[in-house]
């Protein structure tokens, strides 16, 4: 009966396809059922590149009917759409994602593609099938990556001495790349440039730019694994002459970082995929109208069989570094250089890059990540002169953010010498008398001479500097190819007899450019400027990473991004950012099968297991947040991809109990560290998670890592749980009974059942005599969580309220914008700008909003919308990616309204409240789109 009800069902889509036509514009039976948008490739609109031979592509249903199936057309045109792939129609409830089961791909290849959602009205035996179609003409398309070979491009480099160079050589100066091709070319249909460039690059055409002016690309990777390339349409910037040019400029990024010796011993160059100097792969691919192809690609003229010869010149980048800054010296600009007609001969020709892993193509992928470029900008708010000086200047941009400054300063006549500085700093803070203080922000803690290493500056603070021609009407400065981390920028203007105002200093934030996708308001603006701090701090750590600090060290942490990537997927869309970060860990394991502390590996390796591996609690990243971007965003392949690393990793720490129990802990706590407990809570968990990550690969080991886990529950509460008591403690007596120790057990639901009323008194004990969230990084999850679930989210919010040290509102009343790195204040060490305390949006997000993914979901199919309500706060609104929760209290009266939208390919458990204690009437809706209406009267607390 189903085969002939979903035949049936086929010939009525089919019989509307030609009655509405695929693009379903307008016509009646789309407008009764919905309409479909957002069609994505991979989770990208119009991708120009795609990796995957099978790429995933994702709608958005926008109906409040149920959704039953789908069908996908592809073509070679939009009028051919099925020629390439039909799908069918495929039953599948909630689906919102097809895998592409068509043709191969082909290089460059461009895919036309629609899908038509097939939605059921009414129920049981009156149920009618009808369907929704995509907004406008309803057609997307997306790309495949260029053919393997990349049509034999190279490598290319500029010519130099490449004779192994001491670490004096690195802080020379040396001007930065300038490569071009002039090449002929006419009758242009369609063009296409697939670019990778060491470290950073800018890309033109024809004079015209076609990155990003503040781009930063491509994101950091180890380069000798995996280097990500940018793919652009440059069809619209081919005019119509005949004579061409591409032009790139080249930056050092993480390619070819200085020397510096990070807390006097550690030098990056040692551990990193690193070159001396910067280099590039370029392939300009050019369909004309009468259907030939033209390949322009970088290598050196005398391997050119394209009749065209790559030239290189030196740029204006005296000195360029992503910690200490840039040197710009205008005195080496050529305007025009990117331009066809500009005359390169006296340029000397490009080389081959030195031979390296790169030379295998293979490592080439399609970036996946938005790029790195300039968002929200702003004036300063003040400018003022630096005590003791004349012509220094202090701007105050008004928060803390990563990126650059653009200075226009008008010289009004006020001639500039040729060859003067303009010298920028930059910090976090001041000093007590006004002027600039940038120890928080100093590369590696390097703040006294030698700890550097040769040659390096005594402090290694950031630094952008431009040389004057002398011929300058204004000063126009903007500093690329690096970022800072800072709120102040000292500005010498020495010798001007100019005055530094407030809208002469714009601030650019940069950052990966992903959407953001969940928001928080609530009656309480101390809360609101807390989830302002979050997602200011986030988005201050996006830059292809995501990283403990956007200054003194930028890497990748696993164990900073395991505390907070819940939190981020509640605000942004981290579905593909997670999973590049992901493959770095992945793509860095090592040998003993540990992944890294840090992805990109750096060389830190502290109280791992062994082998250049990191510690339990940093490694625990893979495994957790993989199965969590499964929940949240569905697609299961990386899961495939990294189940066998992650295997090893377990198998590597269940033969290492020691180690795992001396791991790193709870970081930044202010009680004693349960670093034993945590350790095997967090191996514990991984074991879980990878009981679950088996089970939806339909593998034959879910159930032995469960009974892992399981005896590894028991282990824990026999070593460290005292059942008369409910208190966990070492039994060296270094820790005992700690918010930490006390709720990561009930989160994770380590603890028996019998014993858990008097594990939680303990908490309780402890909060109350506290009155102040004194764990870490990841005890803040745990005990606010823990709080919520156990029916106290009042306390929880009293904790994350409050205003005295330790807290946020103790940060905020002392200037923050940011969250800092340590609870305390630190004027001299610790960052004010480190995301790894932010779970506490997570907690507004799930516990007070109460939007909460259900843990049986599949790309946030499934949630929990079940809200805490606290006496002290008045409403609250909450959203994620189509999903929101509002609500408001009436102090005297108690009474709750709330309200929660929902889109059609989920189905919500809705918890209305009863009480302040958890208590609940819960109402299911399963798959039906719209705004539901709840009223209930709280009992008192």
């Amino acid at each position: 009966r189903l085969l002939v009800a979903m035949a049936a069902i086929y010939a009525l889509l089919l019989s509307l396809l030609a009655a509405a036509g695929c693009a379903g514009s307008s016509h009646g039976v789309h407008e009764k059922c919905g309409v479909v948008s957002h069609l994505c490739a991979e989770g990208r609109a119009r991708p120009l590149a795609l990796a995957s031979a099978a790429p995933t592509l994702s709608w958005v249903v926008e109906s409040s009917l149920e959704v039953a199936g789908y069908r996908v057309l592809a073509g070679a045109t939009p009028q051919a759409l099925g020629d390439v792939w039909d799908s069918g129609v495929v039953p599948a409830p909630r689906a919102a994602t097809a895998k592409w089961k068509g043709p191969a791909l082909r290089g460059s290849q461009r895919v036309y593609w629609t899908v038509m959602v097939l939605l059921r009205q009414g129920s049981g035996k009156d149920s009618q099938p009808c369907w929704a179609t995509p907004k406008g003409n309803g057609v997307e398309w997306f790309e495949a990556g260029p053919q393997p070979d990349w049509a034999d491009a190279v490598w290319v480099a500029e010519q130099y001495d490449e004779l192994k160079h001491d670490d004096c050589w690195f802080y020379e100066p040396h001007s930065n790349p300038l490569l071009r091709v002039a090449f002929g070319s006419e009758d242009i249909a369609s063009a296409r440039l697939y670019i990778a460039g060491l470290g950073y690059y800018k890309a033109f055409l024809d004079g015209k730019l076609i990155t990003q002016p503040l781009e930063l690309g491509p994101p950091q990777t180890n380069y000798f694994k995996r280097v990500f390339y940018d793919s652009y349409d440059v069809t619209g910037l081919m005019t119509n002459h005949s004579r061409h040019a591409l032009a790139l400029e080249l930056g050092n990024g993480f390619w070819n970082p200085l020397p510096l010796r990070f807390w006097g011993h550690l030098n990056l160059r040692d551990y990193l995929a690193v070159g001396e100097r910067p280099q590039a792969i370029a392939y300009l691919r050019i369909v004309h109208t009468h259907g030939s192809i033209q390949n322009v690609v970088t290598g050196p003229c005398n391997g050119s069989a394209a009749g065209f010869c790559w030239k290189q010149g030196s740029g204006s980048l005296t000195a360029n570094d992503i910690y200490l800054g840039i040197k710009y010296d205008a005195n080496l600009a050529e305007p025009s250089w990117a331009d066809p007609a500009f005359d390169d001969s006296t340029w000397a020709e490009v080389a081959a890059a030195p031979p390296s892993p790169l030379d295998d193509h293979s490592l080439l992928l399609p970036n996946p990540l938005p790029p790195v470029s300039a968002g929200e900008s702003f004036t300063a708010i003040r400018t003022w002169t630096s005590p003791n000086s004349t012509g220094v200047y202090v701007a105050d941009m008004g928060r803390n953010y990563a990126g650059t400054i653009s200075l226009r300063v008008p010289l009004n006549g006020v001639a500039l010498k040729p060859g003067q500085a303009i010298t920028l700093r930059y910090g976090e803070l001041l000093n007590p008398d006004g002027s600039l203080n940038v120890l928080t922000s100093v590369a590696g803690q390097i703040k006294s001479p030698g700890v550097g290493g040769p040659c390096a500056p005594d402090v290694a603070y950031q630094t952008d500097s431009y040389i004057a021609t002398g011929k300058e009407s204004s000063i126009d400065f903007t500093p690329y190819f690096t970022w800072h981390g800072f709120q102040f920028a000292e500005i010498d203007l020495t010798g001007l007899n100019v005055v530094l105002l407030p809208e002469m200093v714009t601030g650019y934030v940069l950052r990966v450019s992903v959407v953001q996708v969940g928001t928080f308001e609530s009656s309480n603006q101390l809360l609101n400027r807390i989830w302002q701090l979050f997602v200011r701090t986030l988005s201050s750590n996006m830059m292809g990473v995501q990283s403990d600090c956007p200054h003194r060290e930028r890497f990748g942490y696993g164990g900073d991004l395991l505390a907070t990537c819940e939190s981020a997927m509640l605000v942004y869309d981290m579905s593909a950012f997670y999973r590049k970060c992901l493959l770095d860990f992945v793509l860095d394991q090592r040998e003993n099968g540990g992944f890294t502390e840090c992805a990109p590996y750096n060389g830190i390796s502290d109280n791992g297991l062994g082998g250049q591996s990191g510690p339990i609690d940093w490694q625990s990243v893979v495994p957790q947040l993989a199965l969590l971007l499964y929940r949240h965003y569905g697609d299961a392949t990386f899961l495939d991809e990294a189940y066998p690393a992650m295997q090893r990793f377990i198998e590597l720490a269940l033969s290492n109990i020691t180690s795992v129990e001396a791991g790193l802990g709870d970081w930044m706590t202010l009680e004693p560290s349960a670093v034993q407990l945590t350790g095997l809570g967090m191996l514990h968990a991984d074991l879980v998670s990878l009981a679950d990550i088996a089970h939806i690969l339909e593998k034959d080991d879910a159930s032995r890592y469960r009974d892992l886990a399981a005896q590894l529950a028991v282990q824990i509460n026999s070593d460290f749980l005292d059942v008369d008591t409910g208190v966990y403690a070492a039994q060296d007596g270094s820790w005992s009974g700690t918010q930490c120790s006390q709720s990561m057990p009930l989160f994770m639901g380590l603890a028996p059942n019998s014993t858990v009323p008097a594990i939680y008194d303990t908490l309780l004990g402890n909060v109350k005599d506290a009155e102040h969230i004194e764990c870490g990084m990841f005890g803040i999850k745990w005990l606010l969580m823990t709080l919520a679930n156990m029916g106290d989210n009042s306390i929880a919010y009293s904790l994350a309220t409050q205003d005295s040290y330790p807290s946020y509102g103790y940060m905020l009343k002392e200037g923050a914008s940011t969250i800092w790195e340590s609870w305390f204040y630190s004027d001299n060490t610790y960052s004010h700008n480190h995301p790894m305390f932010g779970s506490v949006a997570q907690w507004m997000i799930q516990a007070l909003a109460g939007i909460q993914l259900h843990t049986e979901a599949v790309g946030f199919d499934q949630v929990i919308v079940a809200p805490l309500p606290v006496p002290d706060l008045t409403y609250v609104k909450g959203t994620h990616n189509g999903i929101a929760c509002s609500w408001t209290l009436d102090g005297k009266s108690l009474a709750f309204v709330m309200n929660v939208t929902l889109p059609v390919t989920v189905k919500a458990h809705i918890r209305v409240p009863t009480d302040f204690h958890a208590g609940y009437v819960e109402h299911v809706v399963d798959h039906a789109a719209g705004t539901y209406h709840f009223e209930s009267v709280l009992l008192p607390a």
